[in-house]
């Protein structure tokens, strides 16, 4: 015996049309709020490393003219501070 297709009726196929539909729209608005907090974290960390950035290159400022005062004066003051600075770089 040769199996028959089973014949789909309208209401049942638009009914499965509107619930995949509305599962399409809820992974739409899914997506859209995932891209939207990326894009806010995204830029939260760009500030940071701008921040982080600007301060290294202070601090590389910092060493150097303690380096140069530290070669001048070799006392313990001077010592102190570049060890400080050489350690808040290391951070």
């Amino acid at each position: 015996m040769a199996k028959t297709k089973k014949i789909v009726k309208g209401n049942s196929l638009a009914s499965r049309i509107r619930i995949a539909t509305e599962g399409l729209m809820l992974a739409k608005a899914d997506g859209e709020s995932a891209a939207s907090s990326l894009e806010k974290d995204r830029k939260k960390l760009l500030a940071e490393n701008k921040r982080l950035i600007k301060k290294r290159g202070s601090l590389i400022k910092k060493k150097k003219t303690t380096a140069n005062r530290l070669k001048k004066t070799p006392n313990a003051e001077n010592r102190k501070a570049a060890s400080a600075t050489s350690k808040e770089l290391a951070v």
